[in-house]
């Protein structure tokens, strides 16, 4: 088979992002302007003329190549505007492994046909379709969310799609509980900024928020991809919290793309609190997969 390594460099970008465009798993997250505004290096595994790629996502620690999942980047893996066999992922999964002796990575849900050899496991994403109309839909909210989103109305919260970049910024780090969330250091803080004006520059970042009295008191960021829109911002202050924004801006998305046959992906969340308010929208699971592998230490264990 016709497979290449290509360090970043040498990728031919434009047939690199049709492939991304056109393959069945398309996410935006593999896109190779993405890749470099979250990545810390990246190259790629290459099949043909771009039938089929896969991003290589690495930082050296102690020395050492690992390939890592970066901030804001759920899942990569390989992708494919062709059907993939099972010859051609296990090939890509075997350069990948020879190349890192440490991999934490994340995969589409393609990989499901070499789950089991590679020892991957079983993630869960959230994905909410909205083929009904609103009124449908919002029968299959939890209690606890109606209540909160009733209190959001009462309290006077307005839908906006209006607000602009420096805003959504302003109010996402003013909003990031920094104890609680140890990893948003000054690096990812600059990550976070340099993502979103990508985003902003190639016209990838939807931004709705819950205001009250013209202060942003909820906000999601949401990057369409097809007839999927990821959300990869959800943030709520304080005040927000009291009185339902999270809830209440979460309703009125649903509602504004009700019976268009969009699809609201969640990214899901381990934590099950988040993963709970989530499904509380009536939220389907879909399995996509963590591969990890350690050379190194079983290296060591056999001397031991």
């Amino acid at each position: 088979m016709n497979i290449r390594t290509l360090k970043q460099q040498d990728i031919d970008r434009n047939k690199w992002d049709a492939c991304i465009a056109n393959a069945a798993q398309s996410l935006p997250y593999a896109y190779t302007w993405y890749l470099d505004a979250v990545a810390e290096n990246w190259d790629g595994i290459v099949y043909g003329n771009y039938e089929a790629v896969m991003p290589l996502v690495w930082l050296r620690k102690y020395g050492v190549p690992c390939m890592y999942q970066p901030y804001y980047c759920q899942q990569l893996g390989i992708f494919s505007n062709q059907s993939i066999s099972i010859e051609l992922q296990t090939a890509f999964m075997d350069i990948a492994a020879s190349a890192f002796p440490y991999i934490s990575a994340n995969l589409n849900a393609s990989h499901a046909p070499v789950a089991a050899s590679y020892g991957l496991s079983e993630k869960k994403n959230l994905l909410l379709g909205l083929h009904k109309p609103y009124t449908e839909l919002y029968q299959a909210f939890a209690t606890n969310h109606k209540r909160n989103i009733s209190k959001a109305e009462k309290a006077g919260l307005v839908f906006a799609t209006n607000t602009d970049m420096p805003a959504l910024k302003q109010f996402y780090l003013s909003s990031i509980n920094r104890q609680r969330n140890a990893w948003f250091n000054a690096k990812a803080e600059a990550l976070f900024n340099g993502l979103m004006d990508s985003l902003l520059l190639h016209g990838k970042a939807n931004i709705y928020t819950a205001n009250l009295n013209g202060d942003i008191l909820a906000a999601m960021v949401l990057v369409p991809q097809g007839q999927r829109m990821i959300s990869i911002i959800n943030a709520s202050s304080d005040a927000g919290k009291a009185v339902g924004g999270s809830h209440f801006v979460h309703a009125k998305l649903i509602e504004k793309y009700a019976s268009t046959g969009h699809i609201i992906d969640f990214e899901g969340s381990s934590i099950h609190s988040i993963a709970r308010f989530y499904q509380g929208f009536g939220a389907q699971p879909e399995v996509f997969y963590h591969w990890h592998t350690n050379i190194l230490r079983r290296t060591a264990q056999r001397f031991l």
